[in-house]
């Protein structure tokens, strides 16, 4: 069987068709674009679903948790706040009552009254609560005493005193009307069957009505001043009386 000739234009061109042909049924590599094959990580994955545990925080977010930390940090200033508010009455009203006494035995080097100890209270806040002081009958002892008057000076709305029955003598009579002299709140002193004040202890009494006409009530009953200067103090002390009542007048 012959077999036709062709020319070499006619070969060209079959050639070109049947490629030509081939890259329609099945396209080359070299002109179909790669499918990218992304890892899936959480990072990405975040970007393309929001289904990951790594997602990247949206604005909407962000601003949700700077206000809950905004809150928080409210809520924790406000409870610090609460806590000095509770603690601020110690620093405003100094050590107790329990503290100064025991700090000023140790100042006259003697040993603390133990029912003193018992009775005073050991929070500040009381300070500025009391009104009177009433130690009758009990012994205190020179140092112990003047321990006693150092703690009158942080009551300022202190009113009355009770020192009956206490075994004062002279001395104790005088370092008690120089720590008066200066005490604007005390209103009442009563001394009574303290025997060892004496004659000799009138001046001081008289000294301390005379600079503080606060005082209206300075009771001697049972010392051995005598009737008639115990009665003398008495007037003297109601002196100051009607002189406040004009005053307040």
């Amino acid at each position: 069987m012959q077999v036709p000739a062709h020319n070499s234009a006619e070969l060209s061109a079959l050639m070109v068709a049947e490629v030509a042909e081939r890259e329609a049924l099945c396209p080359s590599s070299a002109t179909t674009p790669e499918r990218l094959n992304l890892p899936h990580s959480s990072t990405v994955s975040g970007f393309v679903d929001g289904t990951e545990g790594g997602l990247a925080e949206t604005p909407h977010a962000t601003q949700q948790q700077q206000q809950e930390e905004r809150d928080d940090e409210q809520r924790h200033q406000q409870q610090l706040r609460e806590v000095l508010k509770d603690n601020e009455a110690d620093v405003y009203f100094g050590p107790s009552l329990h503290d100064i006494y025991v700090r000023s035995c140790d100042m006259q080097r003697c040993k603390p009254n133990s029912y003193l100890l018992k009775k005073l209270p050991t929070d500040p806040r009381f300070t500025n609560g009391v009104l009177e002081l009433d130690l009758s009958s009990n012994y205190l002892g020179r140092g112990g005493f003047v321990a006693l008057l150092n703690l009158m000076e942080h009551l300022p709305q202190l009113r009355t005193v009770y020192f009956n029955d206490m075994s004062l003598d002279n001395v104790d009579a005088e370092n008690l009307c120089e720590a008066l002299i200066g005490n604007k709140s005390l209103r009442a002193v009563y001394l009574r069957n303290n025997s060892k004040i004496t004659l000799p202890s009138t001046r001081f009494f008289t000294r301390l009505l005379r600079a503080n006409t606060n005082i209206v009530v300075l009771d001697l009953k049972g010392t051995r001043l005598g009737h008639n200067v115990i009665k003398k103090l008495e007037e003297d002390a109601k002196k100051n009386a009607v002189r406040r009542g004009v005053e307040q007048a």
